[in-house]
């Protein structure tokens, strides 16, 4: 959420060319509103608007030759609503310094208080602006001086980054528990800075990630790093290539869609080199010291938030049902605040797409400090989870561009089950079935496209639903965890209010809510618990609510005669039929929000990578 871009050095073309361009690659972190600040013949000037980044760029044009230093920043409302005075930068009332910021700054309010009563004015809403202030207030001609000041006082999460009309030439920036990258072009003598990787154009950079508490001076096309006491740090490069890929649409009319369509693709790049299917076996390739480590491991924990917490209880049930060791799945922003039970002898596994969701990496770090060994999956590389963790592995999903995950989440599930079958098989020498688990996961693109090939169906039975404004979504077993991430799915982009329970929990509240105008969705795939489902379903039909059943081509469903029914060919182990039945109702949330006209790869009020707790 929120991104930050600025740029220093000899910069040899449009700085804001260059900056809009930044924000663009950004905006997946945030598109309420956007903004820039450079030096303009001596003085500050900020250009800011609401809405997405092409609105900014319309309003920039008259700046469009300068070759200035410059922050910019795309936002995502946290203090203050959406509208201009609340967009970054922000600047201090004598119109000295601009600032940007990501994070949320805890003590803001009391800081605020104390400005006020030095004389200072507010013209906005936001956390930012105290710091922007406080800069001024405590600024002594010394800018490193000054924002180690500023940083003493704050309290909570921030990347900043600070341009001041008395230094012309100078970017300075900082961090706490937010990640903040330099990035240095030496080919073209420019320095950048940003909040992420992706907003880098393609060329070769040296790169710093910024530690927390560090300062970083850059001064034209020089950088110079200083420790939380002021003193100069040694600067470590670590060499990037970027090879800027295009992010368009394709056949497709949405993102969306398109990474529906990219399933099968990701899963097979996923799975690549990673098992023997002639010997049965799991190759992950995993480090010597974590094989040393894994018979210690008494539990385990799985943590994320939204789809990778959904993606942690399917395989936390998995790792118990099958490797028969205690696993459970926490929410991130409950697991960092609570008085749990890790140790030494706990492996947590940390779930990330970005690799920057900030309550994750928190989790992560309270479990460190109580001495647990931290495994995480994640899409990004070089993302803030690998550098908190002991160890890691990279799905192969590729950018994901739409807000609402799909083929991320579905990777992680594979990489996930691939994991689970190597804990069997360090736990007893070798894999039970492995061969036909193997198989069973290479089938797996081919039966998504199978289900790809039905969507026309799908799209019919959206088009006759999508007037329902209750939605309950019910199952068992590994059915109930995947209807907790189709309901956060038809959430996210149709606005639909959804709610998800176990089928044998309907008659311990939820029943209360079931009329006529209740839709209930119905995933029946967990053949152990498939006739107590349909029961649940027929308490459900008694209220007259009505019913949209997926069930596999197998299995009758004339005992419940639903309204609506989704059939999967399928043969394949029953773990692993949350990616299917995710697939089916990722593209019913896809048409339900089309029928509704909404914006589905930007759905209001969320953003792709949530940096904030």
């Amino acid at each position: 959420m929120c991104g930050i871009f600025g740029i220093s050095g000899k910069i040899a073309v449009s700085s804001v060319d260059l900056c809009i361009a930044g924000l663009k690659k950004l905006e997946y972190r945030g598109y309420d509103s956007s903004g820039i600040a450079l030096l303009n013949e001596g003085q500050i000037e900020i250009v800011k608007s609401c809405g997405k980044v092409e609105s900014l760029e319309k309003r920039v044009l008259h700046l469009k030759d300068l070759k200035a230093v410059s922050i910019a920043h795309t936002r995502w409302a946290t203090h203050g609503g959406v509208v201009e005075v609340n967009a970054h930068p922000h600047i201090d009332n004598e119109k000295n310094l601009a600032l940007v910021h990501n994070g949320i700054i805890e003590n803001f309010y009391e800081l605020k208080l104390y400005l006020k009563k030095n004389g200072v004015q507010f013209l906005s809403d936001t956390d930012t602006e105290v710091i922007a202030h406080l800069f001024s207030h405590f600024y002594d001609s010394n800018l490193l001086n000054t924002l180690k000041r500023v940083h003493e006082k704050l309290i909570g999460s921030f990347a900043v980054a600070c341009i001041h009309k008395d230094h012309p030439n100078t970017l300075i920036v900082t961090k706490r528990d937010k990640p903040l990258i330099l990035a240095l072009d030496q080919q073209k003598g420019q320095i950048i800075v940003t909040s992420d990787r992706n907003a880098l154009y393609e060329g070769e950079f040296q790169t710093v990630d910024l530690e927390d508490n560090q300062i970083a001076l850059i001064n034209e096309n020089t950088l110079q790093l200083y420790d939380q006491n002021g003193l100069i740090t040694p600067l470590q490069f670590t060499p990037l290539f970027v090879k800027n890929t295009s992010h368009d649409k394709g056949e497709f009319s949405h993102f969306m869609l398109k990474e529906i369509h990219e399933q099968p693709h990701a899963i097979r790049r996923t799975l690549e080199g990673r098992y023997d299917l002639e010997n049965g076996q799991i190759l992950l390739n995993l480090p010597k010291n974590f094989k040393e480590f894994f018979p210690k491991v008494s539990k385990i924990a799985l943590i994320g938030c939204g789809t990778s917490y959904h993606a942690a209880c399917i395989i936390a049930h998995f790792i118990e049902e099958f490797v028969r060791i205690p696993a459970q799945a926490h929410i991130a922003s409950e697991f960092r605040y609570k008085e749990g039970l890790t140790d030494e002898s706990t492996l947590v596994i940390g779930i990330s797409q970005s690799g920057e969701t900030a309550d994750t990496i928190g989790a992560l770090r309270e479990a460190k400090r109580q001495k647990a060994k931290i495994f995480c999956i994640t899409n990004v590389q070089h993302s803030s989870i690998i550098r908190e963790s002991d160890f890691h592995l990279m799905t192969q999903a590729g950018p994901e561009i739409s807000v609402c995950s799909t083929k991320a989440f579905t990777s992680q599930l594979l990489l996930l089950y691939l994991l689970t079958l190597e804990f069997y098989q360090m736990k007893h020498g070798f894999l039970d079935q492995g061969n036909t688990w193997i198989q069973n996961l290479r089938t797996l693109p081919s039966l998504i496209e199978s289900v790809l090939q039905k969507k026309s169906l799908i799209q019919e039975i959206a088009k006759q639903t999508c007037q329902f404004d209750k939605v309950l979504f019910i199952g068992r077993q590994y059915m109930f965890y995947t209807a907790l991430e189709s309901s956060l799915k038809l959430k996210e982009i149709s606005y639909i209010f959804s709610l998800c329970y176990p089928a044998g929990e309907l008659k311990h509240g939820p029943l209360a809510l079931v009329d006529e105008n209740t839709l209930t969705i119905a995933l029946l795939g967990h053949a152990p618990t498939f006739q107590k489902t349909c029961s649940n379903v027929q308490e459900i039909q008694a209220r007259k609510g009505k019913i949209f059943a997926i069930a596999q081509k197998n299995q009758n469903l004339e005992e419940i005669s639903p309204d609506f029914a989704f059939k999967i060919d399928v043969s394949i182990a029953q773990p692993l039929l949350p990616i299917l039945y995710s697939v089916v109702l990722q593209l019913y949330a896809f048409y339900v929000a089309l029928e509704k006209g909404h914006d589905i790869d930007h759905p209001k009020n969320l953003a792709k990578s949530v940096t904030v707790e």
